[in-house]
């Protein structure tokens, strides 16, 4: 029975010690790994330190595979570029999707603001035509702020000369008269405007906010690589100790202790 346990014992290390030599040739040892000691009697079997070598290994495995997560300066950049592709690219596609998500919401609240903004011109552009005689072609905003300003063309260059403001005065008779039906449809007129500045003001804050979601993702990788700092931080000052010993009265002994500093 003594001689059967020993023979499995010995295939058993040594085909551990096979799969170590395997994993060593294909996964270079890391430099930020675990601190690792071992101590034993000297009368302790060769392949022994091969099953320690390999828990070694082992230990290195997961601290690999988080520093090929890490993450770099260009994150930053995506997320600038694209909100969430920074997130996305390190791992954490939940974030990533998130702000992708934001992103595509206030792209298409942009356009529909913009568009309905472009609405509302042309409909205060036909009202000043119907109510006021407007040729709306070729004017600028500044023309129909002056629309509204007065009931007709000749109140409103009887005014700027009286500010003696000579560059402000429209040349009558050149498509560009007007006068308005009534008061009433003048400050009709007025709040169409008023409200047209509004929805316009709305398509400035959706590209306000475009700008805020990137530099909000950035600051999100920025997050994200000081917690995997910290966090390696924190494993390079974790250390893993085993002791083995072996004597004719106790058998084998084996001593694990695991520090963890914070």
């Amino acid at each position: 029975m003594e001689l059967n346990r020993s023979i499995i014992l010995f295939l058993t290390l040594l085909m551990m010690f096979a799969a170590a030599t395997l994993f060593a040739q294909e996964n270079r040892f890391s430099k930020k790994s675990l601190t690792f000691s071992a101590n034993r009697d000297h009368s302790l079997p060769p392949f022994a330190e091969n099953n320690l070598l390999l828990k070694s290994q082992l230990e290195d495995e997961p601290l690999q595979s988080a520093s090929q997560r890490k993450g770099k300066p260009y994150h930053i950049l995506f997320s600038l570029l694209l909100p969430g592709t920074g997130e996305w690219a390190m791992g954490h596609k939940t974030l990533g999707k998130t702000f992708l998500g934001v992103d595509v919401v206030l792209w298409l609240t942009y356009f529909g603001t913009r568009q309905y903004t472009n609405v509302l011109q042309r409909d205060l552009e036909t009202y000043a035509a119907v109510h006021a005689g407007v040729n709306t072609r070729g004017k600028n905003d500044q023309y129909w702020i002056d629309v509204g300003s007065t009931l007709s063309i000749y109140d409103f260059n009887e005014q700027k000369l009286q500010e003696r403001d000579l560059e402000g005065v429209y040349p009558e008779g050149a498509h560009y008269d007007w006068v308005w039906d009534s008061e009433g449809n003048r400050v009709a007129y007025v709040q169409k405007r008023f409200d047209r500045l509004d929805w316009k003001r709305y398509t400035n804050w959706m590209i306000g906010a475009l700008v805020l979601n990137r530099i909000i993702s950035a600051v999100d990788v920025l997050r994200l690589i000081q917690k995997e700092k910290n966090a390696e931080n924190e494993v390079r000052q974790s250390y893993l100790h085993m002791n083995y010993a072996y004597n004719r009265v106790d058998g084998e002994i084996v001593q694990l202790n695991l520090t963890m500093q914070f």
